[in-house]
């Protein structure tokens, strides 16, 4: 397995076989898995937003456990329900508790929040 990573602090990883630092366009372009893991700044502020995710292969699969915000949910949602990205893995959204439904496909997303297929968790109910 190849491995490409991105950060703005790019560390030694020579010991580290097949990883190679990448530009976030090489890195979506050619990952079959993109694994979010930054802090949220004004700079990754919507970072996961529509022309990267045009930019991922539609085999890809996204995972984030960043903070919400760094992905567009709007992008997300039509990049998922059009096809454009596999599917996603998502924790976390840009506001929580969602201020809307937005729909993302059920096929292609695991999350814990019953909210992106536009149910409400109601009380007394897992």
């Amino acid at each position: 397995m190849n491995i490409l990573g991105n950060s703005r602090t790019q560390t030694d990883q020579s010991q580290r076989k097949n990883f190679k630092w990448a530009s976030n366009p090489e890195l979506l372009e050619q990952s079959d898995v993109v694994s979010i893991h930054c802090p949220l700044f004004p700079e990754t502020k919507g970072l996961i937003n529509k022309e990267n995710l045009l930019r991922m292969k539609r085999s890809s699969f996204l995972l984030n456990t960043s903070r919400g915000p760094i992905i567009v949910d709007e992008n997300l949602a039509d990049a998922l329900n059009n096809g454009l990205i596999a599917g996603a893995g998502i924790d976390v959204l840009s506001a929580e508790p969602p201020q809307k439904t937005i729909h993302f496909s059920k096929r292609r997303t695991a999350s814990s929040h019953r909210i992106l297929h536009g149910r409400q968790k109601k009380p007394g109910r897992d």
